[in-house]
Formats: C-alpha cells, structure tokens, sequence
C-alpha cells in the first residue's frame, strides 16, 4: 500500500513589530482622510467651473440685454438700424478693466453730438403750432428754459418740536431779537452822539 507522508512543518515564530503594525493600522486613516481631501477638492473645482460659467452666461445675459436697449432707444430717436452695422466707428478710444465677478469695457467717445448719428430730429408741426415762438420751437421738448418754468414760492421748511423745545426755542429768538434791537438802538444812540 501507499504511504502517506505526512510533512509536519514546525510553525514560524509570530514577532511583532510595533513601528509595522503602527504604519499598517494608521495607513487606513491616512488613506481615507486623502480620499476625503480628493473628494472636497474635487467638489470645490466643480463648484468654481459652475460660477465661471453662470458669471459667462450673466455676462452674455447683459451683453444680449445692452443690445437690445440700445437697439430700443436708436428706434425711439428714429435711427435707421442696420443689421450689418452694429457699432458706431466714431470711438476714439477702448480700455476693458476686469474683476473676478465681472468684465467692463470702457468706450470713450469724444465730442459726442446725437445728431451726428441719426441725423436731424423729424419736427411734426401742424398749423395750431404756427403761433409758438421760433425760438421755443426749436428747443429740443427735453430742454427747460426759465420761460417755461412757473414761479413756485418754496413751502416754509416746518419743524415738528415738542412743547418744551418749541418754547426754548422761541426764548432764544426772543432774545437774540431783543439783542439785536439793543444793540441797533445802541449805535444809533452813539451815532447821535459823536454828531
């Protein structure tokens, strides 16, 4: 018959190493709190990407939003828009200052006249308005001239006191007023005086 071996090994002496077994058992919190940092940076690139690009689509917003109020007012001036021609050449200088929210170009135009761009205000006049003065025809309706304004007297400015401050208050009026008539009746009596 066979014969079974049996090897019977002697077993190996378990020695601990403290330093080992320190590394080994701190190793897991070491990794996880880099899992957490990985994961906080991660979040944090993320969040930044989503402010740049709401601060772009603000940015777009506001551009869309200017061309469209300027478009507004050049048809409420009566300007004939174009759509090829979106911007005026007569700009003598640009300069673009930049934030980390926001981005403002500064465009400065020199000896600016309205009537440079859209030409001559259209003037509707109709034969009641033959009366007017000419020269009161000619201002632009935006234009105040003392003529137009009405005399308005300004309302006395009122104070609300209470009882006691109302009455210190006319006190010291009183008295400055009594002062003052002294005083006058004194120069007047030193005027007769050195005549």
């Amino acid at each position: 018959m066979t014969e079974h071996h049996i090897f019977v090994t002697e077993p190996t002496e378990i020695v601990f190493d403290d330093d080992a077994r320190a590394e080994f058992l701190t190793g897991f919190r070491k990794r996880k709190l880099a899992k957490k940092e990985a994961v906080k940076k991660k979040a944090m690139e993320r969040e930044k990407q989503e402010r740049r690009e709401q601060r772009l689509e603000h940015r777009r917003a506001l551009a869309e939003q200017a061309r469209s109020n300027a478009k507004e007012v050049e048809t409420a001036y009566g300007a004939i828009i174009d759509e090829d021609e979106d911007e005026w050449n007569g700009v003598s200088s640009k300069e673009e200052y930049s934030d980390e929210e926001q981005v403002a170009h500064v465009t400065v135009i020199e000896e600016f006249d309205p009537t440079d761009i859209h030409g001559t205000r259209h003037s509707h006049s109709d034969a009641s308005d033959e009366d007017v003065d000419e020269s009161e025809s000619q201002a632009p309706p935006w234009s105040s001239t003392s003529a137009k304004k009405k005399d308005k007297k300004d309302a006395k400015k009122i104070k609300y006191q209470m009882a006691a401050a109302r009455k210190a208050e006319e006190r010291k009026q009183k008295n400055r007023k009594a002062e003052k008539a002294d005083c006058a009746r004194g120069k007047s009596k030193d005027r007769k005086r050195k005549q």
